[in-house]
């Protein structure tokens, strides 16, 4: 689903918290949002740059790619989102 009027209660019952202030709740999502949207951008021009000359950033976007993923599972880590990343890493 791309538009959601209660994605803010969701996202709050998905980090484990409950009844949080909606201007609170919405401030601390927008934090989230604009730290994972600066994380990504950063990403990927790094991304970019090591298509363009290999060697530059060798495995580190890599680390720095689940790094990224294991802050957003620490903020949501009940959502279902996460089951097929799961059962991709069980698999192996």
């Amino acid at each position: 689903m791309w538009f959601n009027l209660k994605h803010l209660r969701e996202a709050e019952k998905h980090s484990g918290n409950s009844n949080t202030n909606p201007i609170i709740l919405y401030f601390k999502h927008m934090r989230v949002s604009f730290r994972e949207a600066w994380s990504l951008l950063l990403l990927a021009i790094a991304s970019l740059l090591h298509g363009i000359c290999l060697p530059l950033f060798d495995f580190k976007l890599l680390e720095l790619r689940l790094k990224y993923d294991e802050k957003l599972y620490d903020f949501i880590p009940t959502h279902h989102a996460w089951e097929s990343l799961r059962k991709k890493i069980e698999k192996k």
